[in-house]
């Protein structure tokens, strides 16, 4: 995320709503990224005007998703009879469908006024699973 939206966030007193990760960012560079553009993120959104507001997403999944997708990827290989590979499949995954996503998207920005200035939401469905399962 550029440093000049967030600037631009100030001229404008606009919210930005980005969507990050619910990943640790010990898992992987993109979940270590997301969290060090948060940090960055807070500590000029506390000295401008405007808002930003964190979301932590969940595994989410649904209609059209790409092939490259895990959800995507188990089911089209199940229906075609292909196998599977994976690992012991211990590993708890919170998944959320897509619709879940968006209503969870309209409940924000229509309380958007109820936010501070920089607020992190977790958005999924509050269930870890395994991925076996």
């Amino acid at each position: 995320m550029p440093i000049r939206v967030l600037v631009s966030i100030s001229s404008l007193d606009a919210v930005f709503i980005n969507c990050g990760t619910s990943l640790p960012p010990n898992t992987s560079l993109y979940a270590y990224t997301k969290q060090k553009a948060n940090e960055l993120a807070a500590a000029i959104i506390d000295k401008v005007c405007g808002k930003y507001i964190e979301l932590k997403l969940e595994h989410f999944y649904g209609a059209f998703d790409g092939d490259d997708k895990f959800t995507s990827m188990v089911i089209r290989r199940c229906l075609s009879n292909q196998p599977v590979k994976l690992t012991s499949g211990l590993q708890q995954r919170d998944f959320l469908y897509i619709k879940d996503l968006l209503t969870a998207f309209d409940c924000i920005i229509n309380n958007v006024n109820n936010f501070p200035k920089f607020h992190s939401i977790e958005v999924g469905s509050g269930k870890d699973i395994s991925i076996r399962e």
